[in-house]
């Protein structure tokens, strides 16, 4: 059966709080959707599309739902974790807490680092250009924790019923999948990347086929080769 056949019934009605869509509008701070899983799943084809990615139903499936969970503020509130609230918390020390916990909470703690990591780096992309630290340790996180998930779903099957591939895929392939994030970031907040010299500088430093594709859209072709690794 499909996962989106699984979809129950009804209309949702979110309010964006300090999170991804609450910079949408240009003349309000929060925007309201009807229906965010069917928003998110248009938003998602579209960017796989754009990315040249082919993914199966369940990963896209996760992919939508982590981006309605991230949208919905009582989503992204942790009893697991010190402060509760996720993208208040350093993910140092939501890897921390992973390392020192045992049993099913381990796998919902890496479950929770791996997802923060790839919304973050994805949706606040531009952010880490304005920073003396660069994206990649966020995404080794991100893979990290994924791969850890993948391993403690064989162990915990009742906690994991996307089963291990899913999460191998999703931690050997991070980086596409944030480029993923990123496309659906830039189309709703355009404001985020009008800095042409920061667009190139971002290039140089991650490289990627979305950037360089971006800086061509601009008029721009980058000709050197670029040091990042998210490729």
């Amino acid at each position: 059966m499909s996962p989106w056949d699984k979809e129950q019934a009804g209309t949702l009605s979110y309010i964006t709080s300090k999170v991804g869509l609450g910079m949408v509008s240009e003349n309000a701070h929060s925007l309201q959707i009807a229906d965010p899983v069917e928003f998110f799943r248009e938003q998602v084809a579209d960017a796989l599309r754009q990315e040249s990615l082919e993914v199966d139903e369940q990963l896209e499936f996760y992919l939508v739902h982590l981006l309605v969970d991230f949208i919905n503020p009582g989503k992204t509130f942790s009893p697991l974790l010190l402060g509760g609230e996720i993208l208040d918390t350093p993910l140092a020390l939501v890897l921390g807490k992973a390392l020192e916990t045992e049993g099913a909470d381990k796998l919902r703690i890496y479950k929770t680092l791996g997802d923060t990591s790839l919304y973050i780096t994805g949706y606040f992309n531009d952010y880490f250009n304005r920073k003396p630290f660069g994206m990649d340790y966020y995404i080794n996180l991100g893979k990290q924790a994924y791969a850890a998930v993948c391993d403690l779903s064989r162990v915990y099957p009742a906690q994991c019923p996307h089963g291990p591939n899913l999460y191998q895929s999703l931690a050997t392939e991070f980086s596409s999948y944030v480029d993923v994030i990123a496309a659906i970031a830039e189309r709703l907040s355009p404001c985020q990347n009008t800095n042409l010299l920061s667009l190139y500088e971002r290039w140089l430093e991650q490289g990627g086929e979305r950037l360089r594709k971006k800086l061509q859209q601009e008029g721009v072709v980058p000709l050197p080769t670029p040091t990042g690794t998210s490729n």
